[in-house]
């Protein structure tokens, strides 16, 4: 199975895989999430305060995830990903 992509969204889990018949399938869930999804979650946010250059105290969520693997014009398998963050804002109670 490949995970294509996991979000948290208004208190529902949504995840999108490959299935073995290389079928795309998506599914939703508002039961609690594992807390290993949690903890690695939660391990990704420094990487997002690093590449957003925002101070270690930062109060950063992530919420979800994009993977994807792409063959280039040379036949290799080009791997990316897409993290999903939140920040608390002081002076906004809105979305920007």
């Amino acid at each position: 199975m490949d995970i294509l992509k996991y979000k948290f969204k208004d208190g529902e889990h949504i995840i999108k895989y490959i299935n073995s018949k290389n079928d795309e399938v998506e599914i939703k869930s508002k039961d609690d999430a594992l807390p290993e999804l949690n903890n690695s979650l939660a391990d990704l946010a420094p990487f997002v305060i690093e590449i957003c250059e925002e101070p270690e105290t930062s109060d950063i969520t992530i919420t979800g995830i994009s993977i994807s693997r792409n063959e280039d014009h040379e036949g290799f398998i080009v791997h990316g990903a897409v993290i999903i963050a939140r920040k608390k804002l002081c002076n906004s109670t809105g979305v920007i």
